[in-house]
């Protein structure tokens, strides 16, 4: 009989630890971690984020991830209000609802329709996001998605934080970090919750009640490529005009300050 915290089993736990020793690929590794320590808990999927160099969050493998999740968020800026900004600051376990994120994390409003779309599905699961850390230092997080009727125990929290760290050995050797360079394909980044900076300047200068002519000569930039990169920003925000796109993205704290 194997020996089991309330939820994680403990037995699985040495043969992760040399799966992780041969430094193989994200996506093997959120693979094996459901199919193993995270099973007894029935994880319906498992994901990585890593923080990048830019002040972004990278998704750098899924596992049974719902479709429409993993492209809009494969990468997204730290300042976001969402449970993984919160677990790598607070460098702490953050356990919510799935549809209960929206009350402590506004920036996910935007997206409560698909969220509420993938649980009619799943249902309303229990995400758990752990930090993955290296020698005091937060480089991500791993998030778990799993039958809310199962309570984890104090014990189980630590057995998450304790592959949390585990995942931090294996992700700051070079070994793996060469594999890191070729985690997920980037995937189409008209669903991606990120905007680049040409197109948050011109979401300011939006705000500032500029016309989109004027918005290309002060940007250098033609009108078609001021009206291309103002419909992708209605996309990613889920605005229905210009005007709501720029406020929307003031609200989300995604821009900065534009001189014009």
């Amino acid at each position: 009989m194997s020996v089991e915290t309330r939820g994680i089993s403990v037995s699985a736990l040495p043969a992760f630890l040399r799966f992780l020793s041969t430094y193989p690929e994200p996506q093997e590794v959120c693979d094996v971690l459901m199919a193993g320590p995270l099973s007894s808990i029935l994880a319906q999927s498992v994901n990585m984020v890593l923080k990048t160099t830019n002040d972004t969050f990278k998704t750098v493998a899924a596992t049974g991830m719902a479709a429409p999740l993993v492209p809009r968020y494969q990468e997204f800026s730290c300042s976001l209000s969402t449970p993984v900004s919160h677990a790598v600051r607070e460098a702490e376990i953050v356990s919510t609802r799935m549809l209960d994120q929206f009350d402590r994390y506004t920036d996910l409003e935007i997206d409560r329709s698909m969220w509420e779309e993938v649980s009619r599905v799943t249902g309303d699961l229990m995400i758990e996001t752990v930090p993955i850390v290296s020698n005091g230092t937060v480089l991500g997080v791993y998030v778990v998605f799993h039958d809310p009727e199962l309570v984890l125990s104090r014990a189980d929290f630590s057995m998450l934080s304790g592959i949390g760290h585990l995942l931090g050995v294996w992700a700051t050797h070079p070994l793996t970090e060469t594999n890191l360079d070729a985690s997920l394909p980037a995937f189409s980044d008209e669903l991606a919750f990120m905007l680049n900076e040409r197109q948050l300047q011109v979401l300011e200068l939006v705000e500032l009640g500029r016309s989109n002519s004027a918005i290309g000569v002060i940007l250098g930039y033609s009108q078609s490529t001021v009206k291309q990169d103002l419909q992708r920003a209605m996309r990613v925000l889920r605005a229905s005009d210009r005007i709501e796109a720029a406020q929307r993205a003031r609200e989300l704290g995604l821009q900065g300050t534009q001189n014009a």
